[in-house]
């Protein structure tokens, strides 16, 4: 697990990246969190995405 992230299971996305693990999103998964208020979880490391206010 990321030491930046701490142990925290919800992270922000910021220029379609998960802030948990630092991994680049597909495209999908970024209009889900801009877009919706669905859960949507980070398809590398499981952590719930937010987006950046």
């Amino acid at each position: 697990m990321s030491l930046w992230a701490k142990g925290s299971a919800v992270v922000r996305v910021e220029n379609e990246t998960c802030y948990g693990c630092f991994i680049k999103l597909p495209p999908q998964i970024s209009v889900l969190v801009e877009e919706t208020d669905e859960i949507v979880y980070c398809p590398n490391c499981g952590r719930i995405l937010y987006k950046k206010e």
